[in-house]
């Protein structure tokens, strides 16, 4: 599923996730960074180190689906050791996980 992702009202990247965990209702993806993305305000992750809190005014859109409503959204950032950042979302509630992945 493609989707943008957004910080308040700004798109900070872009990803495709795919179906992760479908207990957890969980997906992951590889984020595009976006110019206005900053590891220090959006990661949660960063190198291997935790930062709470940041991933709360994240929310991800699909062109297909609209708004993805979850229970949280994570970006791992590792760019600097292995040039990876990854998103990742739990709790998919709306659209259903089954149809987000169909």
């Amino acid at each position: 599923m493609l989707v943008d992702v957004y910080c308040d009202d700004t798109i900070i990247g872009h990803s495709e996730l795919y179906r992760l965990n479908g207990l957890e209702k969980a997906a992951t993806g590889t984020l595009i960074a976006a110019g206005p993305y900053d590891q220090k305000l959006h990661a949660t992750v960063v190198e291997g180190d935790y930062y709470g809190g940041r991933g709360q005014s994240l929310y991800v859109q699909s062109q297909t689906h609209g708004l993805i409503e979850c229970d949280a959204i994570a970006i791992q950032d590792f760019s600097n050791l292995l040039g990876e950042v990854e998103i990742n979302l739990s709790g998919i509630a709306e659209p259903s996980y089954e149809t987000c992945f169909s």
